[in-house]
């Protein structure tokens, strides 16, 4: 007679573990810090309707279900970017997840593109809807303006994605997320060229949060669109991170109706090429702009086999990086991108 209520006590024990379960699974994300994410690209452009996106890259994988959101906040001052009534929360909040049912591997190149829609190159996009009673911030957010601006990127998933994680819609307020970096570039604001040290923040001009200084990059020359124009392949992350944030490597443009095309290709993380014997290499294009067969100067270099390669530049033919490659030895081809 004890048989029946065991079971029935069992298969609750059971429901109750797969509940547990299916939540920790359903709950499982990446969580970003300072330096995971950061912009590779910006086209700012109002003149042309549709040419406004960015690109960005995760230099961590991204589990399914990871959530980041991007918004054009301005900083109050140098304190740090969580420090109370420090931000000024402008022009929407958009909100991507990871939504691919798979897990993104670092160095996947993600472009967002606001047209009649807002919509991700991998994963999906989505807007703070107006009920979240948080003003400006809400709807999409895109780098609209040429008169400067700022894309700040954060960790989505430590709140619900109908909030903005700023306390208050209006200014000043206190940003409760967990930042992750900032990016930031003059437009046509006259005398702009570095980031505030003194004179009253905007909605285009900003002081640098102390914590993020080491994990953000400031465009001056009056820049509206831009991309990296540095190495992507076969670096450690904090040499990819560090390159992608120094201004020398980047292309940019300016003036109303100025785009940009972005390079090609992800980016890889490692040491190099590895050989397993002595041998002569050669490097060559594979691509339009480099086209196969047409070999790329400084190459035939002899190496051994306890060396690894790392190509980043051609005399003459510019950055390799984004563009597809052969390396081929005295026993063939050893690896292509």
């Amino acid at each position: 007679m004890h048989i029946k209520p065991v079971c029935a006590y069992l298969k609750g024990l059971c429901a109750l573990l797969l509940v547990i379960i299916v939540s920790g699974t359903a709950r499982a994300q990446t969580s970003l810090s300072y330096g995971d994410v950061l912009v590779v690209g910006f086209n700012n452009n109002m003149t042309t309707a549709g040419d406004r996106d960015f690109q960005w890259v995760p230099l961590v994988n991204l589990l399914p279900g990871t959530v980041i959101k991007f918004n054009n906040a301005s900083f109050a001052t140098t304190a740090t970017a969580n420090t109370a009534n420090n931000a000024m929360n402008f022009g929407g909040t958009t909100i991507w997840t990871n939504t691919a049912g798979f897990t993104i591997g670092a160095g996947t190149v993600i472009t967002i593109h606001n047209g009649t829609a807002t919509t991700a190159s991998l994963g999906s996009c989505s807007a703070l809807p107006s009920s979240c009673s948080c003003g400006s911030s809400s709807g999409a957010f895109m780098p609209q303006s040429t008169s400067g601006g700022k894309i700040f990127i954060y960790d989505g998933g430590t709140s619900a994605a109908s909030t903005t994680d700023f306390t208050v819609s209006t200014n000043p307020s206190t940003f409760n997320g967990t930042p992750v970096s900032y990016m930031t570039f003059q437009g046509t604001q006259t005398g702009y060229t570095t980031l505030l040290s003194s004179g009253t923040a905007s909605s285009f001009k900003t002081y640098l949060p102390a914590d993020l200084a080491s994990y953000s990059l400031f465009l001056a020359g009056n820049a509206i669109g831009g991309y990296y124009n540095g190495p992507r392949l076969n670096g450690s992350v904090a040499a990819i991170s560090a390159a992608i944030l120094d201004p020398a490597n980047w292309v940019t443009v300016s003036g109303a109706g100025s785009i940009v095309t972005y390079p090609t290709g992800n980016f890889s993380f490692g040491s190099g090429l590895s050989f397993g014997a002595a041998a002569t290499f050669s490097v060559y294009g594979n691509s339009t702009a480099n086209p196969l067969g047409s070999q790329l100067a400084f190459v035939d270099t002899t190496i051994s086999s306890a060396d690894s390669i790392t190509v980043i530049n051609a005399p003459g033919h510019g950055s390799l990086g984004g563009f597809p490659y052969t390396v081929t030895s005295t026993g063939g081809i050893y690896n292509t991108f």
